[in-house]
């Protein structure tokens, strides 16, 4: 399951930041994973955690508001949707996969709570209630002198406040795309039966067997790529067919900085060494990679 910080108000409003480790620091340092640059925000503002139970908020140097307004330490057991606050600054933990709705922040409750750390003072509604009135009283009469060069009735017309989109991410070099795509690769589970190779021009490569279930998983994921993160580099998908029978049988892998398998009559083959038209290319942890007609894998 992958999942995504999301800045739903503020300057920054539309930017996320894929989760991929175990803690990120939030505040307007250069240092911080999100940086966020509204001036309430703190250097080091908060930290969020992923924990065994989800997902925790930290305050270090900045007010961190739960949904309801409440002014805390630190928030445990978060629920991705569900919105907090950094001194007004709204953002939520959620699914990659889920869309982007419209977020309205939730209104600030601080000044009903008993426990609120800013109480609020009293407005002086004497003066509020003569100042919203003189104010009424101008709109109105300009609203009455538009009415009457107009033709038509003046109809209100709702304006909706446009959807924050998400922006990519830029991926300047092959590197950086192979990390991200490793990393995606092993949050959902695939990381172990797909293999990234940077080519010479600094392409990507992914070579993966050719199992339908794996191939549509490894799209979809691709597809997720493409929608959070541009890249200088091109992503192509090699489908390696299930390996032929051996011309010989593998008795034993040998690891170590020169590894090297050894044949049932006792050939040593190391690699880029072939034999009988098969070079083996690569030891993993998990399987050979062979070199014939085609390319496959062998587990062992």
């Amino acid at each position: 399951m992958l999942y995504e910080l999301r800045v739903l108000s503020g300057l920054n409003s539309g930017a996320l930041l894929p989760l991929t480790g175990t803690q990120w620091l939030i505040g307007s340092s250069p240092d911080a994973d999100m940086v966020l640059y509204d001036a309430a925000i703190a250097q080091n503002h908060c930290r969020l955690h992923a924990t065994d139970n989800g997902w925790q908020v930290e305050a270090l140097q900045g007010a961190v508001l739960t949904n309801e307004g409440r002014r805390v330490e630190h928030i445990d057991n978060l629920e991705p949707g569900t919105p907090f606050s950094l001194a007004g600054i709204w953002l939520c933990v959620a699914q990659s996969d889920t869309p982007w709705e419209t977020e309205s922040a939730p209104a600030t409750q601080a000044d009903s709570q008993p426990g609120s750390h800013a109480p609020v003072a009293e407005r002086p509604r004497g003066r509020l209630n003569k100042a919203v009135a003189a104010v009424c009283f101008i709109l109105a009469i300009a609203a009455f002198g538009l009415g009457g060069f107009s033709g038509k009735d003046a109809r209100p017309t709702a304006i909706s406040a446009p959807v924050p989109k998400p922006q990519k991410t830029f991926l300047e070099t092959a590197a950086q795309t192979r990390e991200m795509l490793v990393s995606l690769l092993q949050q959902a589970g695939l990381g172990q039966r797909v293999d990234l190779e940077i080519t010479g021009s600094d392409d990507i490569v992914l070579h993966l067997v050719g199992d339908d279930k794996l191939q549509a998983e490894t799209q979809a994921l691709l597809q997720h790529f493409a929608q959070r993160y541009q890249s200088a580099a091109q992503i192509s998908v090699d489908i390696v067919q299930p390996p032929p029978p051996l011309p010989f049988r593998i008795a034993l892998v040998v690891k170590g900085e020169s590894p090297y398998i050894v044949t049932d009559n006792g050939l040593r083959v190391f690699i880029n060494d072939e034999i009988n038209g098969i070079k083996l290319l690569a030891i993993n942890e998990e399987k050979l990679i062979f070199q014939g007609k085609t390319r496959f894998e062998v587990p062992w």
